[in-house]
């Protein structure tokens, strides 16, 4: 380190930010990469499970208005029963 304490203090803080500059776009060049990797997988991830969420809720609401229906019909059913009862009881 001789020869940077013997330049010219300008220069030397250019040779300096020059090395910093160096070495900060080599840690970019291999560090960003694999961030990225890690960041796009963790966001796929999600998205499979929003779109697999979105269908099994999607698949309930048919379930439950299928079902939904048929009790319905059962209730008209019952109260049509109910009232031909009603009308066609003869009291003690």
């Amino acid at each position: 380190m001789d020869w940077l304490t013997n330049l010219n203090p300008t220069l030397a803080a250019a040779v300096v930010s020059a090395l910093v500059a160096a070495v900060v776009a080599l840690l970019t060049a291999l560090i960003a990469p694999s961030i990225k990797y890690g960041f796009d997988n963790r966001l796929e991830r999600r998205k499979l499970e929003l779109a697999y969420v979105a269908e099994q809720r999607k698949a309930l609401r048919g379930k439950i208005a299928f079902h939904k229906g048929t009790v319905l019909l059962t209730c008209e059913e019952l109260a049509s029963r109910l009232t031909n009862f009603r009308g066609n009881w003869i009291g003690p």
